[in-house]
């Protein structure tokens, strides 16, 4: 198994952060499946996956790239990007598997896998998401949703934590905002949001 890495304790507090800024407004991101076809001969994958928001009603992105993971976060990148400028400065950094053979049952071709997924911003912050289970592709597209559920919902925050500073301000109440000011200190660091 791989170690946890600085970046992703550093994920982790950040993800404290937004659940205590946006409470129940936190988004979620459900897949319920995933459809995929390669073509050999031109080397590209097509991918349609279905998901939610929440408990929201079923949407679906289809999109074509080299290979799963650039299909889905691009399709991903198209549906969000311009609701959420920021996620336009996040790109791939690494990709690594690791299979666990130790829990194989018959041939190993069952054994679990994880999968480590790099990200990286404008700024050069890398942000580490992994995932286990037996399936490569289940494994490597919940990261990518990871990914984009976490950077969704930093950019919410900072929207929410920008308007709350700006709110204590104007009612002269430095010591609520300066609170604000050190979270939005901490997600500020995870990418741009000059767009925002």
């Amino acid at each position: 198994m791989l170690r946890r890495t600085v970046e992703e304790a550093r994920r982790t507090q950040i993800y404290q952060i937004t659940k205590e800024v946006l409470a129940e407004e936190c988004l979620s991101l459900n897949i319920e499946s995933v459809s995929l076809q390669e073509d050999f001969s031109k080397d590209t994958t097509e991918i349609s996956c279905r998901f939610r928001e929440g408990d929201g009603p079923v949407k679906e992105v289809s999109a074509e790239g080299y290979g799963v993971l650039d299909a889905l976060f691009t399709g991903m990148l198209g549906h969000y990007s311009e609701k959420f400028p920021s996620l336009k400065n996040i790109s791939f950094e690494a990709f690594n598997t690791r299979p666990d053979f130790s829990k194989r049952r018959a041939s190993g071709a069952d054994a679990e896998i994880e999968v480590s997924i790099q990200f990286t911003n404008s700024s050069n912050t890398v942000m580490t998401f992994r995932n286990k289970g037996n399936s490569f592709v289940k494994a490597s597209v919940e990261g990518v949703f990871n990914a984009l559920e976490f950077y969704i919902n930093c950019e919410r925050s900072f929207k929410k934590l920008k308007f709350l500073i700006e709110e204590a301000r104007s009612r002269g109440r430095s010591d609520v905002a300066q609170k604000y000011v050190s979270k939005i200190s901490a997600i500020v660091g995870i990418t741009s949001y000059e767009e925002v």
